[in-house]
C-alpha cells in the first residue's frame, strides 16, 4: 500500500470560495464560477484593499486642495499686569494724543487669518504627483489581489475536486476488501484457503481506511479554507461539482510578454519609480524661496470700550531659505539614491514577471504531458487488477498479487485526478501571471 500512500499525498495549497442552490445529500453544491465570484465580492482582504484605494485616492484630493489657501478663525483672551494698547497704534489714533488710546488690561482679540500659497518652489505640485502616484499603486494593487485570489480559488476548488475523486476511488476499495474479507471468512472456515489470506486482506483493509481518514481531513481543510476566502461560516457543508472531462487550454498566437507590462506588478513598480522621482522635485524645492499672499481682519475687545475696534491686513510674503545646516544636501542625495533604487527595483519587477511567466507556462505544459501517462497508466492498472481477480478467484494467483494490483489501480486514479487538478491550477497561474484569462 506504499504506493497509494504516495500516490495520496497531494499538497494543498492556495485559497477558495463557494454557493450554489442545488441541494444534493442536503448539502449545497458549489460551482467554481459561484466561488470565484462569492471571493471577490466577499473576501475580507479585498474589501479592506478597497478602503485602501478609497483612503489613497481622498488623500490626493486633500493634497490638491492645499492650493486654496487656509482660512482659520482665531481668538485669544489677555490678562496683563498693566494696562497696554487694545489694538496695533496707527497714526489715525494718535491724534487724539496718547491719553486717547484705548488701554485695557482685559483683552479679548477674535478674528479671521487667510494664507494662500503662490509659489512653493514645485512643493505643491511634487506633493500632488506623489498622492495621486500612490492612489494610483493602491488601485494596481487591489486588482493584482484580486487575480490571486481567483487563482487560490481555482487551486483549492481543483484540489478539492481531486480529493473527492480520491475519497470515492478509496471508498470502493474499502467496499471490495470487506467484501473480499467476508468471503475470505467462508472460505477459511471450509478449508479453501488458509487464514493468513484472510489477514492481509484485513491488513490491507485498515490500512486504507487510514489513508481514506486522511483524505478526508485534508478536504475538510480545503472547504474550510474556501468558505473562509469567501468570509463565510468554516464550518459549513458543502459539495464540490464533480471534475469534467473538459480542460484548459491556452489561446494561440497570444503576446504573453507584452501582457506583461500591463500588470499590477510592474505597474506598481513603475509608478514607485515616478513617486521616486517627484521626491527629487520635492527635495530641490527647500531650496527655492516660498511666496505667500495673505490676509486677516481681527476684532479687539475690552471692558472699557464701547464697542469692538477692527483692523485687518492684505500683504505679501517672501520665505528665502538660507542656511540649514546641509540637512537640505543631505536629503536631496538620499532622494535622488531612491529615485535610481526605484528605477532598478522596476527592472527587476520586469524581470521576475518574466521568470514567472516561464515558469507557469513550463508547469501547465508538464502537466498537460504528465495527463496521457497518467490516463494510459489507470487503463493498465484496471486491467491488471481484474486480471489480478480472475486469477485469485481460479486459484492461480495470491492475495498479494491481487492487493498490489489494486494498489496500483488506485494509486494510478490518484495520479489522474491530482494531475487534472494540477493542469487547472497551473492554467490559472498563468492567467494570474499576465492578470488576463488566456488559458480558458
Amino acid at each position: 500500500m506504499k504506493i497509494a500512500k504516495r500516490a495520496l499525498a497531494i499538497f494543498i495549497f492556495g485559497i477558495v470560495v463557494p454557493v450554489s442552490a442545488q441541494n444534493a445529500g442536503n448539502r449545497p453544491v458549489l460551482m467554481l464560477n459561484t466561488a470565484i465570484d462569492a471571493a471577490l465580492a466577499n473576501n475580507p482582504g479585498l474589501h479592506a484593499l478597497q478602503y485602501k484605494v478609497k483612503s489613497a485616492s481622498q488623500n490626493a484630493k486633500s493634497r490638491f486642495r492645499n492650493h486654496f489657501g487656509e482660512l482659520s478663525a482665531v481668538a485669544s483672551y489677555s490678562f496683563l499686569n498693566d494696562h497696554q494698547v487694545l489694538r496695533p497704534m496707527s497714526k489715525e489714533m494718535m491724534s487724539g494724543g496718547l491719553g486717547g488710546l484705548p488701554f485695557e488690561r482685559n483683552q479679548l482679540h477674535y478674528g479671521l487669518v487667510f494664507k494662500l500659497p503662490i509659489y512653493l518652489g514645485g512643493k505643491l505640485y511634487s506633493g500632488v504627483r506623489i498622492a495621486r502616484l500612490e492612489s494610483k499603486k493602491t488601485a494596481a494593487l487591489l486588482e493584482g489581489s484580486r487575480w490571486t485570489v481567483r487563482f487560490n480559488v481555482t487551486s483549492l476548488y481543483a484540489a478539492g475536486q481531486a480529493l473527492d475523486e480520491v475519497i470515492r476511488a478509496l471508498g470502493e476499495q474499502v467496499d471490495a476488501l470487506e467484501h473480499t474479507r467476508e468471503n475470505l471468512v467462508l472460505m477459511v472456515k471450509d478449508g479453501k484457503r488458509p487464514d493468513i489470506d484472510r489477514l492481509k486482506v484485513v491488513e490491507s483493509l485498515e490500512e486504507v481506511k487510514a489513508i481514506l481518514s486522511d483524505a478526508r481531513s485534508r478536504r475538510t481543510r480545503v472547504v474550510a479554507m474556501l468558505l473562509a476566502l469567501m468570509g463565510k461560516d468554516p464550518d459549513a457543508d458543502i459539495r464540490l461539482a464533480p471534475a469534467g472531462e473538459g480542460l484548459p487550454g491556452l489561446n494561440r498566437g497570444t503576446d504573453l510578454n507584452a501582457m506583461l507590462e500591463q500588470t499590477s506588478t510592474i505597474r506598481r513598480a513603475a509608478l514607485a519609480w515616478k513617486q521616486a522621482d517627484h521626491a527629487v522635485g520635492l527635495s530641490l524645492s527647500t531650496f527655492i524661496p516660498h511666496f505667500y499672499a495673505f490676509a486677516n481682519w481681527m476684532q479687539h475687545y475690552g471692558p472699557t470700550v464701547s464697542s469692538p475696534m477692527n483692523t485687518w491686513v492684505l500683504g505679501l510674503k517672501l520665505d528665502i531659505p538660507l542656511l540649514s545646516g546641509g540637512s537640505r544636501f543631505a536629503d536631496l542625495s538620499a532622494a535622488k539614491a531612491r529615485r535610481n533604487a526605484a528605477k532598478e527595483a522596476l527592472q527587476q519587477a520586469r524581470l521576475q514577471a518574466r521568470a514567472r511567466l516561464k515558469a507557469a507556462l513550463a508547469s501547465y505544459k508538464s502537466a498537460r504531458e504528465q495527463l496521457r501517462s497518467a490516463r494510459a497508466r489507470l487503463a493498465a492498472g484496471t486491467e491488471a487488477a481484474r486480471i489480478e481477480q480472475i486469477r485469485y478467484d481460479t486459484g492461480a494467483g495470491t492475495i498479494e498479487d491481487l492487493l498490489r494490483a489494486r494498489a496500483r489501480k488506485e494509486g494510478a486514479g490518484a495520479e489522474l485526478a491530482r494531475t487534472m487538478a494540477a493542469i487547472r491550477t497551473a492554467a490559472e497561474r498563468v492567467n494570474m501571471t499576465v492578470e488576463k484569462e488566456v488559458v480558458r
